[in-house]
């Protein structure tokens, strides 16, 4: 089977977004091509028995021929994605063109306390994920995100999350399956901020976009990195461990306040002074209840932080700006490495929005790199448990048209 080009892509996705078909007609008038690369790209799909055509009967009181109706293959089936972040779990539901039918709710978990574990969550999301939409055989793929770098489908560094260490997450996920899902399904485990930058270029702010980084910014601060239009993983795979970068002594003498550092040092890289270990959503929780424990000792959720900050409680804004700041100088640093055309902010801290984002611009413009003309982008409040979800779908799209 061929793989999908950009303009295949798009015609996969529009079919797949119009199940009752589309002419040939349709097709150049909805992605926008020329009638040519629409028509080569049908037979393309043709060939590779992935749509089928039909030709509607005619209509009684209108003359003329009718259009053909293309239509994707029953035979594609579905595909499955699956976001396992440190507190939460959340799955989705997509043909293997792309188009997404539906997502889980946002389930909590503990997957550092639970360990692999945690693994038969999935048991519980899958059935009711399925329902009414397709049977575990049409399924053809599973991609799973996991927040530590990851490399043939084991964590790649253990102290990310030790308690996987030695784990085959693949064979993790096949375990976790209900009866009656087939057992050599094709699983892919990947790093989540590496989805979260695959879910943006497929569905986000980076479709059509070559070079670009997404900084995700929850429990832990990840990165993921797109370079000439793939994404970028490293030798080890290992790249994107943004959150364990030193923290600008710049950005330290712009913190405003008193809230202070984390005295101990990062678990997984052992430092004090890297930028997840100051402005990561746990490094904020951990710093407010230093600051006044009697308001925020029972704090744990970084969405009551927001909720409080948005509805003006100083300090919780004040922990939010700093972070912003830290975040800013570190991704200053990032693009006069990288030099990529966008910056795409999400992760949980993305709901703050402007308290979040006005540091970060703030401390890209004291860094002069404004001038760059690179933009930065946010993903909007409300869908910053998608970008991990959606890239897990693209990720298994292309494993079931390679396994195809």
């Amino acid at each position: 089977m061929a793989p999908l080009t950009r303009n295949t892509d798009q015609i996969v996705d529009l079919l797949a977004s119009n199940p009752g078909g589309l002419t040939r007609k349709d097709l150049r008038e909805r992605s926008g091509l020329s009638m040519p690369t629409v028509l080569a790209v049908i037979e393309e799909l043709k060939r590779d028995g992935r749509i089928h055509e039909t030709t509607p009967p005619r209509t009684s009181g209108r003359p003329g021929r009718r259009g053909s109706q293309l239509m994707l293959s029953e035979a594609l089936g579905h595909v499955v994605g699956i976001d396992q972040g440190h507190h939460h779990v959340v799955a989705a539901l997509a043909t293997s063109g792309g188009h997404i039918l539906r997502r889980t709710p946002v389930h909590e978990t503990d997957i550092v306390g639970r360990g692999p574990q945690s693994l038969t969550d999935i048991a519980e999301l899958v059935g009711p994920l399925l329902k009414g939409h397709a049977s575990p055989t049409d399924v053809r793929a599973i991609a799973i995100g996991l927040p530590a770098p990851v490399r043939d489908a084991s964590v790649a560094l253990p102290q990310f999350l030790q308690s996987w260490a030695g784990t085959n997450v693949e064979e993790g996920v096949r375990a976790a399956l209900p009866n009656g899902w087939p057992r050599d399904l094709p699983i892919a485990v990947e790093n989540d901020a590496n989805l979260g930058a695959c879910g943006e270029r497929r569905y986000g702010v980076a479709r059509d976009v070559d070079d670009f980084v997404y900084v995700k910014v929850s429990s832990g601060i990840g990165l993921g990195v797109y370079l000439n239009g793939e994404l970028y993983r490293g030798a080890h795979g290992a790249a994107g461990e943004f959150g364990h970068v030193t923290t600008s002594a710049d950005a330290e003498n712009r913190i405003e306040g008193r809230l202070t550092k984390l005295p101990q040092e990062c678990r997984a890289c052992g430092k004090l002074n890297c930028l997840e270990n100051l402005a990561s959503c746990r490094a904020i929780l951990a710093q407010l209840r230093d600051a006044n424990p009697g308001t925020y000792r029972a704090t744990t959720d970084i969405g009551n932080v927001i909720d409080s900050a948005l509805a003006g409680d100083a300090l919780s804004r004040l922990a939010i700006h700093n972070a912003g700041i830290r975040i800013g100088y570190a991704i200053s640093d990032l693009l006069r490495v990288l030099d990529p055309q966008l910056v795409v902010v999400g992760g949980l801290l993305a709901r703050a929005e402007g308290l979040l984002s006005d540091p970060i611009h703030l401390a890209l413009d004291q860094a002069a790199v404004a001038t760059y003309g690179i933009q930065v982008e946010f993903v909007p409040k409300d869908l910053v448990y998608d970008s991990e979800v959606n890239g897990a779908i693209a990720r298994a799209c292309e494993l079931a048209r390679s396994a195809a």
